[in-house]
């Protein structure tokens, strides 16, 4: 196709996107999709699967089917359309299952996908399933104009994505072959930049989550005949965990730092919390400017996203509250999230962990340490596929250059995808920093949504031969 007849194309399916009918069409299926409370378990995934498999058969992709990797698993849904032969493959990833409510109270309910103030509301609405519906518009604008993609693709929507992926290695053993493609591209991260500003994402923090629990008496014993005479569970398991980080903010098990990457300088000057951004930083987590702490030499933004962390998401010992028992529990645990960072290996990192905890542990003391879930870093060098093409696809959608950093996060399927078939990814923040992700009040801006749309759109278009 020459210059002038992808530009004519690709005008015309911007201008079918734009149509008040095709928008409010697609803001309807989103509102639906909210709607089903898809959470770990809920049959609600099931239902989920089925209206985006019907979505994605009435767009024009092909092959259309409903896949996991056993009986008990969640469903994944799946497609492709190979309409170009001989030019590359894109494989679009999104996922439609969803954090729970939380315990915080939320103004409106959780699943009722209002539209109010420009925003779509409820959980989900960012994180994933506005993004997700932004990708079957991009799709259908092609396909509604031009009866054929510019590239082709594959699309895989994940039920277990909040889960950590649980069933993905099964998955990829029975599926591996329908999701082979030149780049993986998705929007499953928020923007950095601010409202006026793209992010294109360029790595991906790994993951070690670790459950330690450390045993105490047969029995519960009264702290008053026997405090002082045994060890305590609860305490030696706040030695281990205290013995894992120093004043520094740096972990202190031995060898944890030897393969982590050396950032570009560009990179730390990206990823930085500067200027308005560190503001608006530690608004976004809730915390005075002074909260802003980590390791020494990393200014706030680069902890996150360049250097590997280690943080306690939860801890119990015995019973709590105002009718507590006065005594020693039998066992105490806690709950350990580590994010590595480019070359840390998460089965390495879990054994250096088991070594520190048992050279750590007081004589007589018993624990016991259990990996959870893993996920390798995933870094996208320069010049990998796909990245170009997402580059352009998001300067010319907010008539910006995108603002290039890593995330701090972790998406096992990308991490998964990358080793074993060396598939690179493309990837962009669509979320706004007011979406209040995993939080009580989620919500996604509609302008936003206009905007993914775009990109996805243009992204097809640029990418092609």
């Amino acid at each position: 196709m020459t210059a002038a007849l992808a530009a004519s194309a690709l005008e015309s399916a911007l201008s079918y996107g734009r149509r008040p009918q095709v928008r409010a069409r697609w803001m309807s299926t989103l509102r639906r999709l909210i709607a089903l409370p898809t959470v770990s378990g809920s049959p609600a995934l099931e239902r989920a699967g089925a209206l985006l498999a019907h979505e994605l058969t009435a767009i024009g992709m092909q092959k259309c089917r409903i896949i996991r990797s056993g009986p008990y698993a969640p469903p994944s849904v799946w497609a492709e359309r190979r309409d170009v032969p001989g030019a590359p493959c894109l494989l679009l990833y999104a996922h439609f299952d969803v954090q729970p409510p939380g315990s915080q109270p939320w103004q409106r309910m959780p699943f009722s996908a209002d539209v109010v103030g420009g925003r779509v509301r409820g959980r989900g609405a960012s994180d994933n399933k506005g993004p997700l519906v932004c990708l079957l518009a991009g799709l259908e604008s092609h396909l509604a104009t031009a009866g054929r993609l510019p590239v082709n693709v594959r699309i895989w929507l994940e039920g277990e994505e909040e889960r950590g992926s649980p069933h993905l290695a099964p998955f990829l053993d029975r599926y591996g072959s329908l999701l082979k493609a030149d780049a993986i591209a998705l929007s499953d991260s928020s923007r950095v930049g601010g409202e006026d500003r793209p992010t294109l994402v360029t790595g991906l923090r790994g993951m070690l989550d670790i459950g330690l629990t450390v045993g105490g008496p047969s029995h519960e014993l009264h702290s008053g005949a026997f405090g002082g005479e045994i060890l305590d569970p609860g305490m030696v398991l706040s030695h281990l965990i205290s013995s894992l980080w120093s004043v520094h903010g740096r972990v202190t098990v031995a060898g944890f730092y030897d393969a982590v990457r050396k950032p570009r300088p560009d990179e730390r000057l990206q990823n930085a919390a500067v200027g308005e951004r560190f503001q608006a930083f530690a608004e976004s987590a809730g915390v005075p400017i002074s909260g802003l702490q980590g390791e020494r030499g990393w200014p706030p933004g680069t902890r996150s996203t360049l250097r590997p962390s280690l943080t306690v998401v939860g801890m119990s010992a015995g019973q709590t509250g105002s009718s507590a028992v006065a005594a020693i529990p039998t066992s105490a645990t806690a709950r350990i999230n580590i994010r590595l960072v480019a070359d840390q290996q998460p089965d390495e990192i879990a054994c250096r962990l088991h070594d520190h905890f048992r050279r750590a542990a007081p004589r007589g003391a018993r624990f016991r340490m259990k990996v959870l879930a893993r996920a390798h870093p995933v870094l996208t060098e320069p010049g990998q596929s796909f990245v170009g093409p997402l580059h352009r696809a998001l300067t010319r959608t907010w008539g910006r250059s995108p603002l290039v950093i890593r995330n701090g996060g972790t998406i096992p399927v990308v991490a998964e995808l990358h080793r074993r078939f060396g598939m690179p990814a493309a990837m962009w923040g669509l979320s706004g920093p007011d979406d209040r992700i995993h939080a009580s009040g989620e919500s996604i801006a509609v302008r936003d949504l206009h905007r993914g749309a775009e990109v996805v759109t243009r992204l097809l278009q640029e990418a092609a031969p």
